[in-house]
């Protein structure tokens, strides 16, 4: 959805979506949530995919529900919740 600007809302989070990684790892998850008409963050729903050995899942699930839910989003247009789907591939340099 264009307009919610999902994308570059994402980026702006990037350093602590990596901070839900150790360092020098790579991780993708998939994610589902809905944006309220207020812009909140409703119902993220975040499901482990390729994670670096010996990364526990329910941590790093966690960690990223926890930053979507703190992701000030635009409000949806028809002032109706709008559904957000994906997969999140994210990476921590080592030294971070």
């Amino acid at each position: 959805a264009p307009v919610l600007r999902v994308r570059s809302r994402l980026s702006d989070h990037r350093e602590a979506l990596a901070e839900c990684l150790a360092p020098g790892t790579a991780a993708s998850v998939a994610v589902a949530w809905n944006i309220a008409a207020d812009g909140a963050t409703l119902q993220p729903s975040v499901q482990a995919g390729s994670l670096p050995a010996g990364a526990d899942a329910a941590t790093i699930e966690s960690c990223v529900r926890d930053v979507l839910t703190n992701v000030g989003w635009r409000c949806p247009r028809d002032g109706r919740p709008a559904s957000v789907a994906g997969r999140l591939c994210m990476a921590r340099p080592l030294g971070s």
